[in-house]
């Protein structure tokens, strides 16, 4: 295989924000220095919160391709660093997140050996409060019905995966939500693409960095949205009865955050929605609490 076809590009999303600086640095480095692939980082830096230095730092490396979005949006990042891809094969990888040496070429030799096969998927390491656990222990079932297993966990991490481009088009990211961005992708990839599932940890995913999205009270805020744009979606009907029933809990968790914040009124709209959504009427007791303080 020559250099061309062994050349991948990683899109790095991130804020390029001061107290994440540094991952943002260890990302690149994880990158820059995969085993037996080339690499092109495209590191797309989006918002007005970014570190001054270590943008001049990024734009002096030459094997890096950095991109400028002055609105903060995750979507409109991968977006946008798909849009740049111009090798054969595309990955993604998260700021604060590492690939391990081998990834890259794990990932590709596996997808070289199935050519009749469009992403490949493997599992990677959380690493957390000093401790690391495999992401997917259960990586073989998933593989037998990855859109089945959607309604159990998202088994799509953005370091997870490799894309074949020709094949994984750039509009597989238009409708992106602005949260649960990786669900929404494992749906559509889980529905029509075939998938490589390997049971090999190629990426660290870490946990407990600064300024983690994942629950932070926008992120759960978000979650009724970006849900019902996941609905819109075509999928299986147990996987769409799952997703019903997520939203109604999202939408009792946004009444709970609202009451918390004593905005009675906000949290009877969420708890109503919650009520006529599927299974709703699991949080019936709810409406006794929320009679009570408005009494």
């Amino acid at each position: 295989m020559s250099n061309r076809t062994r050349t991948i590009s990683v899109i790095i999303p991130t804020l390029a924000h001061p107290a994440r600086a540094s991952l943002v640095r260890r990302a690149l480095a994880s990158v820059l220095s995969q085993e037996s692939v080339e690499t092109v980082p495209i590191v797309v830096i989006n918002g007005t919160q970014f570190d001054r230095t270590l943008v001049d730092e990024l734009r002096q490396l030459p094997r890096v391709e950095m991109v400028y979005l002055p609105r903060s949006d995750l979507p409109a990042a991968l977006r946008e660093g798909r849009r740049r891809v111009a090798t054969d094969w595309y990955a993604q990888l998260d700021d604060d997140d590492m690939l391990l040496p081998h990834a890259l070429a794990t990932r590709l030799d596996a997808l070289v050996r199935h050519a009749d096969h469009d992403v490949v998927v493997t599992n990677g390491i959380v690493r957390g409060n000093d401790r690391d656990a495999l992401l997917m222990p259960d990586i073989e079932l998933v593989a037998s019905d990855p859109a089945c297993w959607l309604a159990t966990s998202n088994w799509l991490s953005p370091g997870a995966a490799l894309f074949r481009t020709e094949r994984v088009p750039e509009s597989l990211f238009d409708g992106i939500p602005r949260y649960l961005e990786w669900t929404y992708l494992a749906v559509r990839l889980a529905t029509s693409h075939r998938l490589l599932f390997i049971n090999e940890p190629t990426f660290i995913y870490s946990s407990d960095s600064p300024l983690r999205t994942v629950g932070s009270e926008d992120y759960m805020l978000g979650q009724p949205a970006a849900l019902r744009r996941i609905l819109h979606l075509d999928m299986p009907a147990a996987l769409r009865t799952s997703f019903r029933r997520r939203l109604s809990a999202a939408h009792h968790e946004v009444a709970t955050n609202e009451l918390a914040r004593g905005r009675l009124a906000s949290a009877w709209m969420a708890h109503w929605r919650c009520l006529t959504g599927h299974g709703g009427w699991r949080y019936l007791l709810f409406t006794r609490r929320l009679i009570s303080l408005g009494a």
